[in-house]
């Protein structure tokens, strides 16, 4: 037993070893596994009181509604084909407990909002991957939903599950859009998956 934990720990470590010294985007790709875990809105902010009558509903129901609705109409919000990935595991409910963490009295800002770099490495800190089997997290960090300027800010980033250490992070804008208020801002996930489909993807193959 003490020589499969040890076995076990060299190739963990290994594992890590090698994906912080992948150096191209496309090795992160093909030689890991990869899990997608949805939206974080822990650190969301609104813009715009009259584009939000209901911020309690926001919360309570919203959040866990957009998120679901992405794993629901996956064929839809294609994050695998997005990244032009062979595979991609999922976990629909990573971020139900932590997006319920949201404040009422703190989710409108009457200014300009955005995170930093920074803010997302702390985001990152916290969250607990000891369940998390991949190698590779996915998540989309949710930034605001501005209704004045009609767009959402979301951080894509992918990070190294065994030392919470990001892969990489980029600031994207997406344009909201559909009928009723779920599918309006629903539209600016499927935007931002179809720029990465498009583009994002292609660049990223660079780094």
């Amino acid at each position: 037993h003490i020589m499969k934990r040890i076995l076990f720990i060299i190739i963990v470590s290994l594992s890590v070893q090698s994906l912080s010294a992948q150096s191209s985007f496309s090795e992160i790709k093909n030689n890991h596994s990869w899990v997608w875990l949805g939206l974080d809105f822990s650190n969301t902010k609104l813009l715009g009181r009259e584009g939000f009558n209901d911020p309690k509903k926001i919360i309570d129901y919203y959040f866990i509604a957009w998120n679901q609705l992405i794993f629901d109409e996956g064929e839809k919000y294609d994050v695998k084909k997005a990244f032009k990935l062979k595979q991609m595991y999922t976990d629909d409910s990573y971020f139900d407990a932590i997006n319920s963490t949201v404040k009422l009295n703190e989710l409108f800002v009457d200014r300009s909002y955005s995170l930093s770099e920074s803010d997302i490495n702390n985001i990152v800190e916290e969250y607990n991957f000891s369940n998390i089997k991949q190698t590779i997290a996915l998540v989309f960090i949710v930034e605001r939903l501005d209704k004045a300027k009609e767009q959402a800010v979301f951080w894509v980033t992918l990070i190294n599950s065994r030392t919470k250490e990001i892969v990489l992070t980029e600031r994207m804008i997406g344009k909201p859009g559909g009928f009723g208020f779920r599918n309006y801002w629903a539209g600016s996930i499927y935007d931002i998956i179809k720029q990465i489909k498009k583009k994002k993807s292609k660049e990223w193959k660079r780094i």
